[in-house]
C-alpha cells in the first residue's frame, strides 16, 4: 500500500477500524476463556483446579514445543531447504504440515497425562470440558497478549513514537 496515494482521512479510519479490530479480538481471547469457565464452574459444577491443570498442561507442552522449533528451524537450514531452494507454495505446504505435525506431538501427550490425572479424581464430561476450556484457554491467552503487543506496536507507530 503506497500511503502517499491515501487521503489523510481515508487512514485515519483504516487505523480506527484496525485499532477497533485488534481491541475487540484482544478482549476475547483474555476474557471468553474465563467466561465460558464461569459457565461451566456455575451450571455444571466443575472444579478450577482441572482448568489449571489443562493450562498447564498447554504451558507444559510448549515449554517442549518452543525449543523444537528452534531446531525443525536449523535443520531445515542446515539441509539447505530455504524458500530459495524450492518452489514458495511447495516450502509452505511441507512447513505447514511440519510445524502441525510437531505442535501435535508436543501438545497430546501432555493431554494425555492430564487426562490420566484427571481419571484419578473421577472421570466426568464436566471435568473434561473444564481440562480443555484450561488448555485452549490458556492458549487463547497468549495469543491475545500477542495481539495486545501488536495493537500498542501499531499504536506506537501511528503516533510517531
Amino acid at each position: 500500500m503506497i500511503v502517499e496515494n491515501v487521503p489523510a482521512d481515508r487512514l485515519f479510519w483504516r487505523f480506527l477500524m484496525l485499532t477497533a479490530a485488534f481491541i475487540v479480538a484482544f478482549l476475547l481471547e483474555i476474557f471468553l476463556p474465563f467466561v465460558l469457565g464461569v459457565y461451566v464452574w456455575k451450571k455444571f459444577g466443575a472444579n478450577w483446579k482441572v482448568f489449571a491443570l489443562g493450562a498447564a498442561a498447554f504451558v507444559v507442552s510448549q515449554i517442549i514445543h518452543i525449543p523444537l522449533l528452534g531446531l525443525y528451524q536449523r535443520g531445515f537450514t542446515l539441509l539447505g531447504i530455504t524458500p530459495t531452494t524450492m518452489p514458495f507454495l511447495q516450502f509452505n505446504l511441507i512447513h505447514a504440515l511440519m510445524l502441525g505435525l510437531l505442535a501435535g506431538i508436543c501438545e497430546e501427550p501432555m493431554r494425555w497425562i492430564a487426562f490420566k490425572l484427571l481419571k484419578k479424581q473421577g472421570d466426568t464430561s464436566r471435568a473434561a470440558v473444564m481440562l480443555g476450556l484450561g488448555h485452549g484457554g490458556v492458549e487463547s491467552i497468549l495469543v491475545g497478549l500477542s495481539v495486545m503487543n501488536a495493537a500498542i506496536a501499531l499504536i506506537m507507530w501511528n503516533s510517531g513514537n
